[in-house]
């Protein structure tokens, strides 16, 4: 029964240890002269934007899905990555308030210098609507780094980011050279329109999680029922941001799991689990079927996944450890192109 293969995943987890969100890099060969066409967005970059040349293209996964292209100056002080990759959900304000807090919380990069944390809103070139693009800024010390910055904004539900850190240049200096490397790039107007970005802003109470929540048993007959009864849940549409959201960071949060809540919610939440998109919708199941506990739908732009029943609403931290390693009840094609093709796996009662 499904109680033995939570019994088996309980111990796989203890010699695993927790899931890495680390992923494989395949270099994409592309013409030193040529420009670069990425395939799902249609952005193209030159060989050189202004004094950066592109020196490499990677993919971190098959088809070109979630990539980086790293830009280099020729004196070396100064380093610019532009990724384009999907997510569970093309929200700006979650996005780029997680990647914020990832790039201060950078040991590598250094500690940001007091007062110098800058964070705004601006409109991209690519006509995706007034303000819904967001940038942070800060100069650094501890390191041999002076200064960081990103930028994240969305083209047709693709997330770009450019990130950039300097030895020698300013905080202002990290903004202009951002926007130099925005404005050359090639896109075509978005067809579809963002709202303005939420500057993100902590919530008013914690929320409270339950005390060492499992996953629930359920016979054949009930995992069918969860299964498509919780299908149409879609992680995108319900941590999608709209005119009229009002997105909060629980103060729980950390650099490897931003807890995001709309409009306050007491219960459901959305978990950011990787700066690249990676991300898991919760709430009571009881708002989308008759059978009780708490739903973790996972997603990462490209799959998404309904996870079996926790008896208590689960920490963040708690599905960071178990991403990957839970079987799924239902998984959906959500890559671009596809059909939405969707799997109903079940386990079968034991003898």
């Amino acid at each position: 029964m499904l109680a033995h293969l939570i019994r088996g995943l309980a111990a796989l987890l203890a010699l695993l240890g927790p899931v890495s969100f680390a992923h494989a890099q395949t270099l994409i060969p592309v013409e030193l002269d040529a420009p670069f066409v990425h395939e799902g967005s249609g952005i193209t970059i030159d060989p050189r934007i202004g004094r950066f040349e592109r020196t490499s293209v990677q993919d971190f996964t098959t088809e070109q899905l979630n990539i980086a292209i790293q830009l280099r100056e020729e004196s070396k002080d100064t380093f610019v990555t532009l990724y384009i990759y999907r997510a569970a959900t093309p929200n700006v304000s979650i996005w780029g308030d997680f990647a914020s807090i990832a790039m201060t919380n950078n040991p590598s990069i250094g500690e940001v210098v007091s007062g110098t944390f800058f964070l705004g809103r601006f409109t991209p070139p690519n006509a995706a609507g007034p303000n819904s693009a967001l940038h942070a800024r800060a100069l650094v010390k501890g390191t041999n780094e002076r200064a960081t910055g990103l930028s994240v904004f969305a083209h047709n539900d693709w997330i770009v980011k450019v990130r950039a850190t300097s030895k020698v240049l300013s905080d202002e200096e990290i903004t202009a050279v951002i926007g130099k490397v925005i404005s050359g790039l090639e896109m075509e107007a978005s067809a579809t329109t963002y709202p303005p970005v939420t500057l993100v802003q902590s919530c008013k109470k914690p929320m409270k999680f339950g005390k060492k929540p499992s996953l629930k048993a359920f016979d054949l007959v009930g995992q069918i029922v969860v299964g498509t009864s919780l299908m149409e849940v879609s992680v995108s549409r319900e941590a999608a941001d709209s005119p009229t959201s009002v997105w909060c960071r629980d103060e729980q949060s950390t650099s490897e799991h931003g807890i995001y809540r709309k409009d306050n919610a007491k219960s459901a939440y959305f978990v950011a689990l990787s700066d690249s998109g990676t991300g898991a919708y919760v709430s009571n199941a009881r708002r989308v079927s008759s059978v009780s506990g708490y739903l973790v739908k996972s997603s990462d732009g490209l799959t998404e996944a309904v996870w079996p029943l926790f008896d208590k609403r689960p920490h963040p931290a708690l599905i960071r450890s178990m991403y990957g390693s839970v079987s799924p009840i239902t998984t959906q094609d959500v890559r671009p192109g596809s059909q939405g093709g969707s799997n109903l796996r079940v386990t079968m009662p034991d003898e």
